[in-house]
């Protein structure tokens, strides 16, 4: 071959790959513009050879057995260790250093105070030292999802930003991290399901509880460490906090979603095993799951003993007195108001739900209006909780807490406005005179408590926006009957500031029946109003998800290498 010819083909292959390398910088750059490529190429080391084999296996986040809890299954997809280790530039780099000390510092004052899910010595530690971690090892999926939660909780005022630290952290995800359990995923897996809980993902973020769950029962959190064991306490103790951090997240998802066990779907034509049925399912000793199977979400036309709702009310009042007294003291860490008070609110809240499905399963009319009484009476104490917390505490009133505050307050107004805004026979009596202005003042601190708090959430003004449409069709259908008209409370907001993803009058973006947060299913299962009003509004309380798994790549089953 003559030599010019050669030397025109090499030139045209360097011209292909100058291309290619120009296509894929341009690529990384816009999955993640702080990426640094120079540094993350001068940091990053491919192993070769049966030393660097090994030395490479120990960093990618195969450990040593801790007290033969951990293990290690190899891939179906390839030999054990057979896979190279990929650059990922976004898990490479850090952001930059002033930024980053503000988002960790956020972190762990207002999040981590309350979640002690990561070591705080041990992770700013870990992050000085991150040049020398290996790319695939989860500690920069741990990075950036604390960076993630910590630009939430400021404000998130670009949220491309948090777009980016949340990207960031789902690119380093892969399926070679359900393959081994570690403390280190499972704290991985918790972090992002709370924070997608927090971004109106339930669902994905239940996903992701679920697995930390899984994966701490593999690893023994639930049982206490051997006596007489010689190791460090730290870690043992760090075992503790993950456990009950992990139940209280997987049990709380479920209470607070509705996302119990129970199921009620027939079986499947042509079985021939007849004598099973829904009542089949394991029972357990949790009153949250009883008082949500038998009570809450039973079907309509069970009786029910109110004697049963009582105990029941009895025993989670109960459970309340018995808590330590540093939940009902004045003198506490200003860090602590909030853990207690969601704590709080969430009791309030399945007792309320107690006396909202026992007034729907009640026969004997005086048995009903107890039920509803007791209802609205737990609903009015949430509200005044809750407002009197958020006028108290302004500025307590982080992006975490805000969400809890926002979720409660509607629950419980919801609960007020559809009974009070039904048409029904007023019997003028003084009693029922007060409980209406009881009504009136509570929806109006409730509505004024949404409208401060939609300053910097917008969820709070999807629920107010939700509420006026309630206020809107009770106030049609009490035209059509010619029963005069309870106004609604109006709050001091702007609808112009609500985001919508769709068009309202489009009616068929959107199903109805099973899109709406499960507990509000329930509220809304014996009322004429279903899910039209909910209709538009993308986000909270809706539980649409777009691209939930788009984590991973469409071939991710089949990849041997867990990034694209």
């Amino acid at each position: 071959m003559p030599k010019s010819s050669r030397a025109s083909q090499e030139l045209l292959r360097a011209k292909r790959k100058s291309k290619r390398c120009a296509s894929l910088t341009a690529l990384i750059r816009r999955l993640n513009p702080d990426v640094d490529i120079e540094d993350a190429l001068r940091t990053t080391n491919i192993p070769s050879g049966s030393v660097q084999l090994r030395d490479f296996h120990r960093n990618i986040g195969i450990p040593a057995s801790i007290d033969e809890f951990e293990w290690s299954e190899a891939s179906i997809t390839s030999p054990a260790g057979a896979r190279k280790a990929t650059l990922d530039g976004m898990a490479s780099l850090p952001t930059a250093n002033t930024e980053a000390g503000f988002l960790v510092d956020t972190y762990f004052m207002c999040y981590n105070t309350s979640y002690p899910i990561l070591h705080e010595h041990t992770f700013r530690q870990k992050y000085q030292d991150r040049h020398q971690i290996q790319s695939r090892s989860s500690w920069h999926t741990i990075f950036y999802i604390v960076f993630a939660i910590g630009n939430w909780i400021r404000g998130g005022t670009s949220e491309s930003k948090q777009c980016v630290y949340y990207s960031a952290a789902r690119s380093c995800m892969s399926m070679q991290m359900l393959e081994s359990g570690t403390l280190l995923t499972v704290q991985v897996f918790l972090l992002m399901g709370n924070y997608l809980q927090k971004q109106d993902r339930p669902n994905t973020g239940y996903n992701f509880i679920g697995i930390a769950y899984r994966m701490a029962l593999g690893l023994g959190l639930h049982r206490e460490v051997p006596a007489g064991t010689k190791r460090d306490s730290l870690i043992h103790e760090r075992r503790r906090v993950i456990w009950w951090i992990v139940y209280c997240f997987d049990s709380g998802f479920s209470l607070t979603t509705v996302m119990h066990a129970e199921f009620d779907i027939t079986l499947v034509n042509g079985s021939s095993n007849n004598v099973l049925c829904y009542h089949c399912t394991s029972t357990t000793s949790f009153h949250w799951e009883f008082v949500y199977r038998s009570v809450i979400s039973a079907p309509k036309g069970v009786s029910l003993d109110l004697k049963a709702s009582r105990s029941l009310d009895h025993q989670l009042k109960t459970w309340k007195l018995s808590l330590p007294l540093y939940f009902t003291a004045r003198d506490i860490p200003d860090w602590f108001r909030g853990p207690r008070a969601v704590i709080i609110w969430k009791e309030l809240n399945l007792r309320m739900m107690l006396w909202w499905g026992s007034y729907r399963l009640c026969n004997l009319a005086s048995d009903a209006e107890d039920a509803q009484s007791m209802c609205h009476y737990i609903a009015i104490e949430t509200i005044q909780d809750i407002t009197t917390f958020c006028l108290d505490y302004p500025d307590n009133i982080h992006a975490g807490l805000s969400w809890y505050a926002t979720y409660f307050l509607f629950q419980a107004t919801v609960v007020l406005s559809i009974h009070y805004l039904k048409p029904h026979y007023m019997s003028g009596s003084n009693f029922e005179a007060v409980n209406k202005e009881l009504w009136i003042l509570s929806t109006s601190r409730a509505r004024n408590c949404l409208a401060n708090l939609s300053r910097g959430n917008e969820a709070a003004t999807r629920c107010l926006a939700v509420l006026d449409r309630i206020r809107d069709q009770s106030q049609q259908s009490h035209e059509s009957t010619s029963t005069p008209s309870v106004a609604m409370p109006a709050a001091n907001f702007n609808l112009d500031n609500l985001h919508t993803q769709h068009d309202l009058e489009n009616d068929d973006m959107h199903p109805t029946s099973f899109e709406i947060d499960p507990s509000l299913q329930i509220l809304f299962r014996d009322t004429s109003w279903n899910g039209d009003l909910f209709e538009g509004l993308e986000g909270f309380p809706i539980i649409a998800e777009p691209e939930v798994f788009d984590y991973m790549p469409s071939n991710g089953l089949l990849a041997d290498t867990p990034h694209e």
